[in-house]
């Protein structure tokens, strides 16, 4: 069911789900105040991360 196609910007609820995680932790981080670099280097390791999640 999560791999459901769908009309929409997102192709799958999975997918949707997984950058409503993602921009949560942004949003989280940076009201933690962690510095803009910070944010990016954690993104971008979330992002290797990520690949196993959705492939």
């Amino acid at each position: 069911m999560c791999e459901q196609e769908i009309q929409s910007v997102f192709p799958s609820i999975n997918k949707t789900l997984v950058h409503m995680l993602l921009t949560d932790h942004v949003w989280l981080l940076a009201m933690k105040g962690e510095s803009y670099e910070r944010v990016g280097q954690i993104m971008g390791s979330l992002s290797q991360e990520r690949k196993l999640w959705i492939g």
